[in-house]
């Protein structure tokens, strides 16, 4: 994509198009959002009623928000250690870490516990999706449907809190130090 992006037309579409080229990737996220909506938009607006189509809504958004956190969570930047001779050498004040410090015992947890209990897990997807369905609708594919949408919209928040906590979270802590 960044060979296809990288000159000539499409790259000054591109930048037109996102005011920026790091820009690209918020519109990238949010496109996917509005493609995941649309999607709801069509399988339950097309057999059911606004009410499943307002608690499809809510699942997708509910993923997407978890997805989100997991994704600002394994993207979270580091600052220089404190240990750092040459920024002990340039008097350079660091800031409190205590975000981070979570964010690297909440990464470890998470990836232990899931490692541990990754066999439980198919089971505990199933007992949710079950339990969903009949809020999003009727029918003998809705229970995929919520699958689907849990997965989409967990994958769609992950990348989209990833991405913008790699490109833009950096440049806003570096521009809030004195």
């Amino acid at each position: 994509m960044a060979r296809f992006f990288g000159s000539g037309w499409a790259k000054a579409l591109w930048d037109h198009l996102t005011g920026s080229r790091d820009q690209g990737a918020l519109v990238v996220y949010v496109a996917s959002v509005v493609v995941g909506v649309a999607g709801i938009f069509v399988y339950v607006g097309a057999w059911q009623s606004w009410k499943e189509f307002a608690a499809a809504s809510l699942v997708g958004g509910v993923a997407l928000a978890f997805g989100s956190l997991f994704g600002f969570l394994f993207a979270l930047p580091r600052t220089t250690p404190e240990s750092d001779a040459n920024a002990l050498a340039q008097g350079k004040i660091w800031p409190n870490s205590n975000l981070e410090q979570i964010s690297d015992w909440l990464v470890k947890i998470l990836v232990g516990v899931g490692l541990t209990q990754i066999t439980t897990l198919p089971g505990q997807i199933s007992h949710l999706v079950q339990y969903l369905a009949p809020f999003v609708g009727s029918g003998s594919g809705v229970t995929g449907f919520v699958l689907v949408l849990l997965a989409y919209f967990s994958i769609s928040g992950f990348q989209g809190a990833y991405i913008w906590t790699r490109v833009f979270l950096p440049r806003v802590l570096v521009a809030a130090q004195p």
